[in-house]
């Protein structure tokens, strides 16, 4: 079908096509709290194109039929809105070429992968729950996702891959508090059911109303999936345009973070992005200087910027995002960011309250920690923005996790220094 709509692109007079060829199948296994195991099996195919003349934007269009009749239909209907004139675009920046990466994102096992094991990973869950007094497990979903994917253009390129998703999705209770919690996967094999169940104690235990008290100045640890939170909200200061004064300042050397389209097994890594560009590991900010924001061709064309390989489609619109986000961790473990402070708090939740004019602030569970130890679980406020979060980080550490919604996003644990404004709040 890709090459009907590349032909049809070229018969009606663009000078440069794209079309994305998606086909899709997924199964969902659901286990609700005391019912009996649902299943449900679905398969979507649809194109995508995108066709440019010499100047003027370009027009695109998203087909489910896969005949010849309706990709002529849908060309007949986008030249209505196509523009008679206009500045030059980017159509000349699509690539004619993909190299094979050799990222291994696909499980050949996913075929044997139904309802037995789906069984096996609720009975785990089950079992878990029992070693957390008043825990209960109320529903479990296990979803397999497979998608092959065929990207073809007018300037010579022609190529496919095929990649898999496994996203276990778990719902915990814990004293009137519900949390539902997510892992997401390339390999069946990755998930961890275990881990999930001690995510969602240490979380749920965390929900407090018991304020902390604060001396002028409080450490902070923060935890990766709280840090990770973090990142995917400052995440825009990463797009074009996003953080204006970043590259006016000097961040702690210590500090490292990139978009890696090939990260082995990253649950969004790809071999190219949705314009067919290759890139491969991008630094925004490298030992503390902010690089580059990542980009796709349209905003690297209106900035003068190379485009990264992140032109990823969100509907029927591609834009500037993300694959796999991260923070780079060290050689330090969580016990060396203990013990650089005498007490502080390990920050476990974190939820976005309010942002406006670049400030934001946040609400925030954790519990203090004194000499090393764990104490009581406690709940408080603090502000902060973009520069200054990034700015004040003292120490990272070697533990990972990543964390997919959307786009990947991964964090150690995260060292930082807070002041005492007022009452339970704090500033960084």
């Amino acid at each position: 079908m890709v090459t009907d709509i590349i032909e049809e692109g070229k018969n009606r007079g663009f000078p440069a096509i794209e079309a994305t060829v998606e086909n899709i199948k997924k199964s969902d296994y659901l286990m609700p709290g005391g019912e009996s195991l649902l299943q449900h099996d679905s398969a979507l195919k649809r194109a995508f194109c995108r066709a440019f003349y010499n100047t003027g934007d370009p027009v695109s269009f998203t087909l489910s039929l896969n005949d010849k009749r309706s990709v002529h239909s849908a060309f007949a209907s986008v030249l209505k809105a196509v523009p008679v004139s206009g500045e030059k675009n980017f159509g000349h920046m699509i690539p004619g070429t993909a190299k094979k990466s050799g990222i291994n994102i696909f499980d050949a096992n996913i075929v044997n992968i139904g309802e037995k094991e789906f069984t096996g990973i609720s009975d785990i869950l089950e079992e878990g729950v029992l070693n957390f007094p008043g825990m209960r497990l109320e529903s479990v979903k296990l979803s397999k996702w497979q998608k092959k994917t065929y990207l073809s253009n007018s300037a010579g390129l022609n190529s496919k891959y095929r990649k898999t998703l496994f996203h276990l999705s778990v719902k915990f209770s814990l004293k009137g508090n519900y949390i539902e919690l997510g892992d997401s996967r390339t390999f069946f094999d990755q998930l961890d059911p275990d881990r999930l169940v001690s995510r969602g104690f240490r979380l749920l235990d965390s929900l407090t109303d018991k304020k902390a008290l604060f001396n002028k100045y409080c450490s902070l640890i923060i935890s990766p999936e709280a840090s990770a939170t973090l990142l995917r909200i400052f995440s825009k200061g990463f797009l074009p345009g996003g953080a204006k004064d970043a590259g006016k300042v000097n961040f702690p050397r210590v500090l490292n973070i990139s978009d890696d389209i090939f990260l082995d097994k990253g649950t969004a890594s790809v071999p190219f992005d949705d314009e067919g560009v290759q890139s491969g590991e991008t630094f925004l900010i490298k030992k503390g200087s902010y690089i580059s924001p990542v980009t796709d061709l349209k905003s690297a064309f209106e900035n003068g910027l190379q485009p990264t390989g992140n032109g990823f489609r969100r509907g029927d619109s591609v834009s500037a995002s993300f694959s796999n986000l991260f923070i780079k961790p060290t050689i330090l473990g969580v016990k060396n960011l203990l013990n650089e402070y005498d007490e502080g708090i390990m920050v476990s939740l974190i939820k976005l309250k309010l942002a406006e004019n670049g400030n934001y602030l946040f609400s925030a569970y954790g519990y203090k920690y004194r000499d090393g130890e764990r104490g009581e679980a406690v709940h408080f406020y603090f502000s902060t923005t973009f520069l200054s979060y990034f700015l004040n980080i003292q120490k990272i550490s070697k533990e990972m996790r990543f964390f997919h919604s959307g786009f990947s996003v991964g964090s150690p644990y995260i060292l930082l220094r807070a002041k005492h404004k007022s009452g339970d709040l704090l500033v960084i």
